[in-house]
């Protein structure tokens, strides 16, 4: 009876696994068949004397910001769900965080790449408990941005000698074929460190009237993958290469670039971050990360909120700064180092000038305005309480693709979940027991 019962019991368990693997693969073939976002790479897109030269306006510039800070920074950065800070200078432990220049509190401008990465743990499916994932994307990585052409053609002769390329040309007209123009609208020099990554994201999208420096860049992200104002967007194509290493040595330990050209339900695509290479997709609509760079390197902790720099030291070399306290020193054959720009594509020159001046038309309130109104119409209740709407508006707009774990979600988040639903003193108990059950695989 026994083994009768135990080989059943193993047929069931071979049965389901088989029909999530099924199921698992016709979502995939379903996902290939009707979405293939355009992709294009591109190799040797310098000389080597160019490269350095790009590393030593690196160095000269002395100083690159971590991009925890970056996104929070607009007119009106919050739709209505803004708090008072703590006695203590903090919002506590929930999803609201101080603003730029803390005063108040409200939602982080990335909260959806933040919520996402918690819940299924990154690109490669991490495992770990809330207050250490959280330590991890309080810094993705360091970055040094232009803006404006004069500003993009300070960093030298590499910019023009790029885009004035056949080659590089080609892959930049299949984005935006004429008689449409192209237009760099940021360019920017990006340093991660061992053990870090990039969560799942997608990219600041353009808009003819609202931007980013006057809406969270979470609700314009929401408003992008709704498709409700497809009229008022401006195409945009991304370009990514790396400059660490050199010919001899051109790859690095991890730090995949990985993207979804299927959308959320498809299969990654991981591209080689090797020297002098670039990838080129629209990121506002391809969602996409960075996997482990040197993935068993512990990577930088620190607090969620304080100000992190790296600042050249000389000798190729990097301290790493947090509220102005020295916490360690990396050297730049231990650092992935690459190159981001952007280009807008509009119908003629004439359409960017008029973006210049027009951008900044709207704000957070017209874009909220706009999303209430389609939940309304989908039958949806619109919580009071604006942070509950704004985890409404996140869960209905944006799907972001899950880790490739075989367990695609972060079940380490597990012990913070009974507050959710019980009272304090149990969630409390419960907490305790769970952490002590997951610890050795957290």
């Amino acid at each position: 009876m026994g083994k009768s019962n135990l080989i059943r019991n193993s047929i069931l368990i071979l049965s389901a696994l088989l029909a999530w693997q099924a199921i698992k693969d016709q979502r995939l073939k379903t996902a290939r068949e009707t979405r293939n976002d355009k992709w294009a790479i591109m190799e040797n897109l310098w000389t080597d004397d160019q490269i350095e030269h790009v590393k030593e306006t690196m160095r000269n510039i002395g100083k690159f910001l971590a991009t925890s800070g970056i996104d929070n920074k607009c007119t009106v950065d919050h739709i209505g769900e803004r708090k008072e800070l703590l006695e203590d200078g903090t919002c506590g432990d929930g999803l609201l965080v101080p603003n730029h220049n803390r005063t108040y509190c409200a939602l982080a401008g990335r909260i959806d790449v933040g919520k996402h990465h918690i819940i299924g743990g990154g690109p490669t499916s991490k495992k770990l408990f809330i207050e250490s994932i959280k330590k991890q994307i309080g810094t993705v990585f360091f970055q040094q941005h232009f803006s404006q052409d004069e500003d993009i053609n300070s960093v030298g002769q590499i910019t023009k000698n790029l885009f004035e390329s056949d080659r590089y040309k080609k892959i930049s007209e299949s984005f935006c074929p004429a008689p449409q123009v192209t237009h760099r609208e940021m360019f920017s020099l990006t340093i991660l460190l061992p053990g870090q990554e990039t969560p799942i994201h997608y990219d600041t999208p353009y808009f003819k009237r609202i931007g980013r420096s006057t809406a969270p860049v979470w609700l314009l992200v929401a408003l992008k993958q709704s498709g409700l104002w497809a009229d008022e967007e401006i195409k945009h194509t991304q370009g990514v290469a790396y400059i660490h290493g050199n010919k001899i040595k051109p790859g690095i330990n991890g730090g995949d670039f990985v993207f979804y050209p299927h959308g959320s339900t498809g299969e990654k695509v991981a591209f080689q971050p090797k020297y002098n290479t670039g990838i080129f997709l629209d990121g506002t609509k391809t969602a996409h990360g960075v996997e482990p760079f040197e993935p068993k390197a512990s990577p930088i902790g620190g607090q969620t909120h304080t100000t992190k720099e790296l600042r050249y030291a000389g000798d190729k070399a990097w301290n790493f700064y947090e509220n102005d306290e020295i916490k360690g020193q990396f050297k730049e054959e231990d650092m992935r180092l690459g190159v981001v720009w952007r280009e807008l594509c509009l119908e003629n020159h004439q359409a960017y000038e008029n973006w210049l001046v027009e951008r900044e038309s709207l704000n957070a309130n017209d874009a909220l305005e706009v999303l209430v109104n389609q939940l309304e119409k989908e039958g949806y209740k619109i919580p009071e309480s604006k942070e509950k709407l704004a985890e409404l508006i996140l869960d209905r707009f944006i799907h972001l693709p899950l880790g490739d774990g075989s367990i695609p979600y972060n079940y380490c988040i597990i012990p913070e979940m009974w507050k959710q639903f019980l009272p304090a003193e149990y969630a409390s108990v419960l907490k305790y027991y769970s952490e002590q059950l997951l610890r050795p695989i957290c």
